[in-house]
């Protein structure tokens, strides 16, 4: 069932699917302690690029895309934005990209500090070794947002100064705002930061942030600090915070109100939500 501000209920399918990649990659990893040789067999080598990228890493990161793909899916099970779902079925494949990139980042450094010299083969070294690399793709296939943020400001560290475009971007830390359950008496407050993400100062115009509310559901407990009423400059790399303030008016219904962010005539939708404690 669809609701007024786009959202949907559980996402099975995501779970469904989810639990068919962990199902996979845990048959291939036991299949693999069983027999070694068992990913190879003459289709794949044992060792990919040069003896410099073990298969194990790819693994490790499509697990840690999964993973994160689950978790979401649970997270927002009540309230599901249906704009996410091509996002959440390719995290799989993207953690494996990102967690390989992160882990040949890791072993260039390695190999360039002398801590790996060149005639190493990666796929023969120990069984801490393998852990750590396992690690390192599974943290990068989970926070792929993260680790794509460091190859962008890397990328500009190295490129940026012949660059003189301008670069007007911002990000907010929450697609959706849950206040989680309450009583009906207990005022809530939450907080969502927009980042500067940019390379120019973001403007915030008078009243650059409000919230909508549903015409069918009750009146909304929901409140917005006195600063989204109020113009304002957000510099690069910085922030600006957002209190809003639940004081519901009954015990006896769902809120969910959707909070609409302009800045710099960019507009971004946050979905405030709060439960009912039955």
């Amino acid at each position: 069932m669809q609701m007024a501000d786009g959202s949907r209920g559980a996402p099975w399918g995501i779970v469904a699917l989810d639990i068919v990649w962990i199902g996979g990659l845990g048959f291939l990893l036991l299949n693999y302690l069983n027999d070694p040789h068992s990913w190879t067999n003459d289709v794949l080598p044992h060792d990919p690029v040069g003896g410099l990228v073990p298969l194990v890493v790819p693994w490790a990161g499509a697990l840690g895309g999964t993973t994160i793909s689950l978790t979401g899916a649970a997270k927002h099970a009540g309230h599901w934005l249906s704009r996410m779902t091509i996002w959440h079925l390719i995290r799989p494949v993207l953690g494996a990209v990102i967690g390989t990139l992160a882990y040949l980042m890791v072993a260039i450094v390695l190999r360039t500090a002398g801590g790996i010299s060149d005639g190493t083969d990666i796929g023969k070294l120990g069984p801490v070794a393998y852990g750590l690399f396992m690690v390192i793709a599974f943290v990068a296939g989970f926070r792929e947002s993260v680790f794509r943020l460091l190859i962008s400001r890397v990328v500009d560290v190295i490129i940026g100064p012949g660059d003189t475009a301008v670069d007007i971007s911002y990000a907010v830390d929450h697609e959706v705002l849950d206040f989680g359950k309450f009583d009906g008496a207990e005022a809530q407050t939450r907080t969502v930061r927009i980042l500067n993400t940019g390379t120019a100062v973001l403007s915030l115009d008078k009243n650059w942030a409000q919230l909508e509310h549903e015409t069918a559901a009750p009146k909304s407990g929901f409140q917005l600090d006195g600063s989204a009423s109020s113009t304002g400059r957000i510099p690069v790399n910085g922030f600006r915070k957002l209190d809003v303030k639940l004081t519901p008016t009954t015990a006896n219904t769902d809120y969910v109100d959707t909070l609409r962010i302009d800045v710099s005539g960019m507009q971004t939708v946050v979905s405030v939500k709060a439960h009912r404690d039955n």
